[in-house]
């Protein structure tokens, strides 16, 4: 597993150690040990332990998040601001919990969920997959990024800064929020197993561990051209400044 930050890279070690590379304010979470799963952002590195608990570094001086009582997590996710940026964490009984740091506080309204089973935040808005295939969202829909009632058979989502992305079983792409017109661009691609996203970049991974990326701005920069030439890639992760893939 791995995920990218805005200054910073974080891997889970297939025994629950974490590595990190980048800034220090963030590389506090090396050695962190009985880890399942790693989140990152602009402004944090948040770990979920084999005990269902999540710890947390970085940089809430200004706007702190508590997290010390959260138990049972399944499933945890961050939201893609530099620092006020929100810990969605998904329960075992489906049910979903969330701590915003500043605000808008909308963002964390998610305790009215049901039957979740996979979660993520953007900089300002949450969502939810739910057992049905259908999909859930709050938070600023300044963009429409929340517009989502209508999304069927999904088995994957993903949040960027002002946007939503839905993986269907068919391996095609749904989206919502984004800007200059590209939803159609997303909704060309096919053959995707998984997908990813940030503040502005859209990223698909193929079947055949190829990658497909597109930029809500219209313009992939020059951080992301590298991603064309990648080849057997098994995951992938986004940050703000670029990305990470995992090779077979």
């Amino acid at each position: 597993i791995i995920a990218a930050g805005t200054l910073h890279v974080v891997g889970l070690k297939t025994k629950g150690e974490v590595v990190v590379t980048g800034h220090d304010n963030y590389c506090q979470a090396s050695g962190w040990r009985n880890i399942t799963a790693v989140a990152a952002s602009g402004g944090s590195t948040v770990g979920l332990k084999a005990d269902g608990t999540v710890i947390v570094v970085g940089r809430h001086k200004d706007y702190p998040v508590d997290v010390s009582g959260w138990k049972n997590i399944t499933a945890i996710a961050v939201g893609s601001d530099t620092v006020d940026s929100h810990i969605v964490g998904l329960k075992k009984d489906g049910t979903v919990v969330a701590v915003c740091a500043g605000s808008p506080k909308e963002r964390c309204a998610v305790s009215g969920w049901r039957n979740i089973v996979a979660i993520a935040a953007g900089a300002s808005h949450t969502v939810g997959l739910k057992t049905s295939g259908t999909v859930v969202a709050v938070g600023n829909n300044q963009h429409k990024q929340c517009d989502v009632s209508g999304w069927r058979n999904i088995v994957a989502i993903a949040a960027g800064g002002s946007y939503t992305l839905g993986l269907k079983a068919d391996g095609t792409v749904v989206s919502t929020g984004l800007k200059y017109s590209v939803q159609s661009d997303v909704e060309g691609w096919k053959n995707i197993v998984s997908i990813a996203a940030n503040g502005q970049v859209l990223l698909g991974l193929k079947a055949d561990g190829t990658v497909v990326a597109l930029s809500s701005t219209g313009i992939l920069s020059y951080e992301y051209d590298g991603m064309s030439r990648w080849k057997s890639i098994v995951a992938l992760s986004v940050g703000d400044r670029g990305a990470v893939g995992v090779k077979a």
